[in-house]
C-alpha cells in the first residue's frame, strides 16, 4: 500500500486530535499515513497542544513572510521530504503558499508521479476572494486543477466556491470539516445557559474589525436590546485597544465586556453559561469556534458569511443566520434569538443533534479512510 501524505501549516489541538483519530481507526489496517507541519508555530497563534502526538509526522521550521496581511511560509526541505515519497499528497496549505504552488508547478510538468488532492477551506465570501484580480484567478485555477485526487472540503460553501472559480472538482468532494479538540467532544451537550437577568452574548474570536466585524454588530443592536444583554468577548488581537476605546466612549462598560484570550478548558466553561453563541463575521472560511459550540449545545447566531453555516445553523431550530451589514436584520434576529428560555433550550438540542449529525470525528475520520483506499484502487 502507498503512502499518504498530508501538509499542513503548523500543529494545533484541533488537529491533533483529528490526526490521532485517523491513527487509531487505520492502526488495524496496513494504512500507512504522514502529516508534515511546514513550521512549528505562526505568529500570533499561540496554541496549547495536550494530546499526545499518536501518529506519524514530520516536524519543519520554516521561513515566514509578510505580504500584506497574508504570511507566506518557504522552506524546500519540505519539498524534498516530498519527493521521497510515492503515493497520495493532500496539500492542505493555502493554495499561494510557495511550496503549494511550488509542487503543482513540478505536477504540471510531469516531474511529480505521486496523485495530488486538495484540502480547502474555499469561501467565495472572505475579503481575500472577494477581491478580484485576473491574475490571481489565473494562478488559483492553474494550482488547484493540479489535483488527480480529490478536494478535501469542509461544505457547501466551499464546493460551492471552488465551482465558482472554475475548478473541476465535481463528484470529487470529500467531507472534511475543522472538528474540535477532544476537550469540546468530552463536553459535548453539556450547555446550560446563565441565570443571569440579562441574556449573556458570547464571542469567540480574534480581535481584528476587518475580519471578525464585532464593533459593527455591536454599533448595529438597538437600544433597548443593549439593556437586556451582555456581550462577553474572548480573544486577543491588533484592534485590542480599538475596541477598549470604542466601549468606553460609548458608556457600554456594564455590558460589553473584553475578556482576554482564554485557555481551551475556559472557553468551554464559557460557551456553557452563555445563552447565546454569536459569530458576526465579516471573514470567517469556516469557524472553528461555531463547531465547538454547537457540539457544547449552545443556541447560535451567526453571519451568513461564515462559511460552515451551511452544516452547523438550522435556520429557526438552533438559531439564526443574517447579513452583518444589515442592522435591520441583525436586531430583527437578535431579537428573535431572546424571546424565552424554553426556546433557547430547544435549540441546544437541535445544535447537539447537528453536531453529531455533520461533526462525528469517528465517522469524518472513517470517511477520510475510505478516501484513502479509493486513490489506490
Amino acid at each position: 500500500m502507498e503512502n499518504t501524505v498530508i501538509l499542513t501549516n503548523t500543529p494545533t489541538p484541533y488537529r491533533v486530535s483529528f490526526f490521532n483519530e485517523l491513527a487509531r481507526l487505520s492502526g488495524s489496517s496496513s494504512l500507512q499515513f504522514e502529516i508534515l507541519f511546514i513550521t512549528e508555530k505562526e505568529k500570533g497563534r499561540n496554541w496549547c497542544i495536550n494530546e499526545e502526538y499518536k501518529f506519524h509526522h514530520t516536524l519543519f521550521n520554516s521561513w515566514e513572510i509578510k505580504f500584506g496581511n497574508y504570511f507566506f511560509r518557504l522552506n524546500l526541505k519540505v519539498i524534498h521530504h516530498l519527493l521521497g515519497i510515492k503515493g497520495h499528497w493532500i496539500l492542505g496549505s493555502s493554495w499561494n503558499e510557495p511550496v503549494v504552488v511550488i509542487i503543482t508547478i513540478l505536477k504540471r510538468l510531469g516531474l511529480i508521479r505521486s496523485r495530488l488532492s486538495f484540502w480547502s477551506e474555499a469561501n467565495v465570501l472572505t475579503l481575500g476572494a472577494r477581491k478580484k484580480s485576473i491574475i490571481k484567478g489565473k494562478l488559483r485555477r492553474f494550482v488547484l486543477n493540479s489535483a488527480d485526487g480529490f478536494y478535501y472540503v469542509p461544505g457547501f460553501m466551499a464546493e460551492k466556491s471552488l465551482e465558482e472559480w472554475g475548478i473541476s472538482a465535481k463528484n470529487r468532494f470529500v467531507r472534511l470539516p475543522n472538528t474540535p479538540s477532544r476537550e469540546f467532544y468530552l463536553n459535548r451537550n453539556t450547555w446550560v445557559g446563565s441565570n443571569d437577568d440579562r441574556k449573556i452574548l458570547l464571542i469567540v474570536g480574534r480581535l481584528e474589525e476587518r475580519l471578525k466585524g464585532i464593533l459593527n454588530f455591536i454599533s448595529s443592536i438597538d437600544g433597548d436590546l443593549l439593556e437586556e444583554i451582555k456581550i462577553r468577548i474572548i480573544g486577543g488581537g491588533c484592534d485590542h485597544i480599538k475596541y477598549q476605546a470604542y466601549i468606553r466612549s460609548n458608556n457600554l462598560d456594564s455590558c460589553v465586556e473584553l475578556m482576554g484570550v482564554f485557555s481551551e478548558m475556559q472557553v468551554v466553561e464559557e460557551i456553557k453559561c452563555c445563552d447565546v453563541f454569536c459569530l458576526p463575521s465579516f471573514s470567517d472560511p469556516s469557524p472553528l469556534a461555531l463547531v465547538e459550540a454547537i457540539t457544547i449545545g449552545a443556541p447560535v447566531l451567526v453571519s451568513r458569511n461564515c462559511g460552515n453555516h451551511y452544516e452547523a445553523v438550522d435556520e429557526a431550530r438552533n438559531g439564526y443566520t443574517f447579513d452583518p451589514k444589515s442592522k435591520v436584520e441583525i436586531n430583527a434576529k437578535l431579537r428573535l434569538m431572546l424571546k424565552n428560555k424554553d426556546e433557547l433550550k430547544a435549540y441546544s438540542r437541535h445544535s447537539v443533534n447537528l453536531s453529531d449529525r455533520n461533526y462525528c470525528l469517528e465517522s469524518i475520520a472513517k470517511t477520510v479512510i475510505e478516501s484513502f483506499n479509493l486513490i489506490e484502487s
